[in-house]
C-alpha cells in the first residue's frame, strides 16, 4: 500500500531531527479532518521510542485566548505529579499558579477551602529543558485560536529565534488566508510573520486507505474486525465520491458501525451484497450530515425524494462536491432502495435511537435474502433484474393477488399502483393510467364494504411522509395519477380513521370509570398499545358527558390530566393543525367546567378543577394570540 504522506512523514522527522537550531517552524498544513493532527503524532510515537532523549510539548491552541493558557498546558506537561489523576485539583493547579492565585478544594465538595497567594514569573521552558536541541514544541488548531494572529505567531517565534526551540505547527492555512484576506491589514501582517518564522511548509493529503486500517484497528472491537475489513473497498468508494475528504467524519462514521456491527445478526454482515448496499448508504448520508449539506431532520426526504444541499453548511467541503445541484448524484446508488424503512434511517440520524430487532427483520425481507420468502409485490419492484419470463409470471401473480383484494396494507396497495403505472408507461400491462386509478377506486370500496384492511401509525408515516415504505421508494410518485391515488388512499385512511377514532371516543369514556390509570395511558405514546399521543380525539365526545366522567376521577388523575391538556395545545400552531378541532373543543370543555363551579361547594376536587381551567385559558389565549399574529402577518 502506498502512503501518500510518506514525504511529510520523512520532512517532520528530519525536522525534529537535526542537531543544530533550525531556527524556523515548521508548518504542517491540511484541511480540516485530513488527518494532519494524526499523522504528527503518529511520527511523534515512533520517533519517541526509538530516541528516549526527545522531548514534546504539544498544545492545541484552539479556543486559546490568552498566552497564560498555553504556559499552563506547558506546565501541566512539564509536572506530571501535580497534573497527576491522583490529584483531584490538579486541572486547577498550573492555571493557578501561573495567574498568582490557587483555590485548594480540600474535602471535593466543589468550594474552595483554602486558598494560596503564590507570585510565579512566566514559564521560562529553558529552566525546564536545557537541552534544547532534543525539545520540541508543537502547536496544533493555530487557525482556531482566538488571539491575534500576530501576538500568538510573535510568541511562538519567540521560542524559535530566542530560545533555539524546534516548532512545529498544524494548521488548516486555508482558513488562516482567508481570514487574512478579509482584512488587508491581517493580510500583511500574517505574511510578514511567516515569511520570517516559517522555513518549510509540507501539505497533508487524506491517506483513507492508511487511515481505514487504522480505524478498523482502533475503534472497531475485534470481534467485528474481519466483518469490517472485508468492506474496505466500498467504504474507501463512497467516502471519495462524497468530495469532503474528512477523515474525522469518517471516523464518526466508524464509531456508529461499530454499533451496527454489533447489532447485525452474523448472516446478515456477511451478505457481501447486502453489506455493499447498507454501507454505500450509511457512508453517503453519514458524509452529508456531518458535512452539514444534510440535515437530520431531512434524511427522510433524502431518501424519498430529489433533495438540495443545505447551502447554509460552515464545513469545508471539496470545490467538486458544490457543483452538484442533487446530492444523491455523487453517488453510484439508488436511494430508493433504502432497505431499511426510511423512518429507522431518519430516527437514528436525528436522535441516535435504534430498534435492531426491527432491523435485522427488515434487512431479512430485503432482495438480497432467500427469494422464495419475498413476497410477490416486492420482486416485482425489482423488475429491471428481472429476466423477461420472471417479469411475466409475477405480474400474472400480482395482479391476481389485486384482483381478489389480498393486500389489506394499504402501503403495499400504493406500491402495486404505482408499479402498474409504470407498467402502463412502457406498454407491459394493457391498461391505461385512468383504468390503474378506477381499479384503485374500485379496490378502496371493497375492502371498506368488507372491513379487511389495516393502517398502523407506522404505515401512516410511510403514506403520508417520505415516499417509501418498507426500504422501497414508491414508483411513478412523480406522476399525476400516481398522486391522485395516493390522495384517493390518504382520503380513505382519513374517513376510516375517523369512524376508528369516533368508536375510542366511547371506549375513552368507559376506560375513565373503569380504569383511570389506562385513561391517562391513552394520551402516552406507546409502542405495546393504541394511543393517542399525537392525535385528535376529544373532539368526538360531546363536553359535558367528557365532565360527567372527568368529575368522577381520582384527584390525582384530575392532577395528571393537567399537562396533558398543554402538550396537547401546545402542538396546535394553526387551523392546519391535526389536534386544532381540540383547541376548539378545550374552549367548550371550559365552559363546562366553569359552569359547575358555579354550584360546586369548595373542596380539593374544586381545587384542581381551577387548575385545570387556568392551563386551558393559558393555552387558548396563546394560541389566539399566535393565530392573529399569522393572520396579519
Amino acid at each position: 500500500m502506498t502512503d501518500l504522506n510518506k514525504n511529510a512523514r520523512d520532512l517532520i522527522e528530519y525536522y525534529c531531527s537535526m542537531e543544530v537550531a533550525p531556527e524556523y517552524a515548521l508548518l504542517v498544513k491540511g484541511f480540516w479532518g485530513c488527518g494532519k493532527s494524526h499523522l504528527v503524532e503518529d511520527v511523534i510515537s515512533k520517533m519517541k521510542s526509538t530516541n528516549s532523549d526527545l522531548k514534546f510539548l504539544r498544545v492545541s491552541l484552539y479556543g486559546i485566548g490568552d498566552i497564560t493558557d498555553i504556559e499552563a498546558k506547558f506546565f501541566e506537561q512539564l509536572n506530571p505529579i501535580l497534573s497527576s489523576k491522583k490529584m483531584m485539583f490538579a486541572g486547577q493547579i498550573a492555571k493557578g499558579i501561573l495567574k498568582g492565585a490557587l483555590k485548594i478544594d480540600l474535602d471535593g465538595d466543589g468550594k474552595a477551602d483554602a486558598s494560596a497567594n503564590i507570585s510565579v514569573p512566566e514559564i521560562n521552558l529553558a529552566k525546564y529543558l536545557t537541552d534544547t536541541k532534543h525539545c520540541i514544541l508543537v502547536f496544533d488548531d493555530l487557525e482556531r485560536c482566538s488571539m491575534d494572529i500576530q501576538v500568538i505567531l510573535g510568541y511562538i517565534n519567540y521560542f524559535v529565534e530566542k530560545d533555539g526551540y524546534k516548532v512545529v505547527l498544524i494548521a488548516d492555512e486555508s482558513k488562516l488566508i482567508a481570514f487574512s484576506n478579509s482584512n488587508p491589514e491581517s493580510q500583511i501582517k500574517y505574511q510578514k510573520i511567516k515569511e520570517k518564522l516559517i522555513g518549510k511548509t509540507i501539505e497533508v493529503k487524506p491517506d483513507v486507505e492508511g487511515v481505514f486500517d487504522y480505524f478498523v484497528k482502533n475503534l472497531i472491537s475485534l470481534a467485528n474486525q474481519k466483518a469490517l475489513a472485508k468492506y474496505k473497498a466500498v467504504i474507501i468508494s463512497t467516502f471519495i465520491h462524497s468530495g469532503y475528504n474528512n477523515l474525522r467524519s469518517l471516523r464518526k462514521c466508524f464509531l456508529d458501525l461499530e454499533l451496527w456491527f454489533s447489532k447485525l445478526d452474523a448472516d446478515i454482515r456477511d451478505k457481501e451484497e447486502l453489506m455493499e448496499h447498507f454501507l454505500t448508504l450509511f457512508i453517503a448520508v453519514s458524509m452529508e450530515v456531518h458535512a452539514g449539506s444534510l440535515l437530520t431532520n431531512n434524511v427522510g426526504k433524502f431518501f424519498g425524494y430529489d433533495y438540495q444541499r443545505n447551502d447554509n453548511s460552515e464545513k469545508e467541503v471539496n470545490p467538486d462536491a458544490k457543483n452538484k445541484g442533487n446530492l444523491q448524484d455523487k453517488y453510484p446508488i439508488d436511494f430508493y432502495d433504502s432497505i431499511i424503512d426510511i423512518s429507522i434511517w431518519k430516527e437514528f440520524f436525528e436522535s441516535g435511537c435504534t430498534n435492531f430487532v426491527q432491523i435485522n427483520a427488515e434487512f431479512r425481507t430485503s432482495k438480497y435474502f432467500a427469494f422464495e420468502q419475498t413476497p410477490n409485490w416486492k420482486k416485482l419492484w425489482y423488475f429491471y433484474n428481472l429476466d423477461d419470463h420472471e417479469f411475466t409470471k409475477l405480474q400474472a401473480l400480482v395482479i391476481t393477488e389485486f384482483n381478489n383484494r389480498e393486500y389489506q396494507n394499504l402501503c403495499v396497495l400504493k406500491h402495486v399502483a404505482g408499479m402498474f403505472l409504470r407498467q402502463s408507461q412502457y406498454e407491459l400491462l394493457n391498461k391505461t393510467p385512468q383504468d390503474i386509478v378506477n381499479d384503485v377506486e374500485a379496490y378502496l370500496y371493497d375492502i371498506k364494504k368488507l372491513n379487511l384492511f389495516e393502517i398502523t401509525d407506522d404505515q401512516l408515516e410511510s403514506l403520508n411522509g417520505f415516499g417509501s415504505y418498507q426500504g422501497l421508494g414508491y414508483t411513478c410518485r412523480e406522476h399525476p395519477d400516481f398522486q391522485l391515488i395516493s390522495k384517493c388512499i390518504n382520503d380513505y385512511v382519513i374517513n376510516a380513521n375517523e369512524k376508528i377514532t369516533q368508536v375510542d371516543s366511547v371506549k375513552l369514556i368507559q376506560i375513565m370509570n373503569s380504569d383511570p390509570k389506562q385513561f391517562i395511558l391513552f394520551f402516552e405514546w406507546s409502542d405495546k398499545q393504541k394511543h393517542y399521543k399525537n392525535k385528535p380525539i376529544l373532539q368526538f365526545i360531546k363536553p359535558d358527558e367528557f365532565l360527567n366522567a372527568f368529575l368522577n376521577l381520582p384527584n390525582e388523575t384530575k392532577r395528571q390530566f393537567i399537562p396533558i391538556i398543554k402538550d396537547r395545545l401546545n402542538q396546535v400552531l394553526g387551523k392546519d393543525h391535526e389536534l386544532y378541532p381540540e383547541f376548539e373543543w378545550f374552549k367548550l370543555f371550559k365552559e363546562q367546567l366553569e359552569g359547575h363551579l358555579k354550584t360546586a361547594s369548595k373542596s380539593i376536587s374544586t381545587i384542581i378543577l381551577e387548575f385545570v381551567i387556568q392551563q386551558i385559558s393559558e393555552n387558548i389565549d396563546f394560541i389566539e394570540r399566535r393565530l392573529t399574529h399569522d393572520t396579519l402577518s
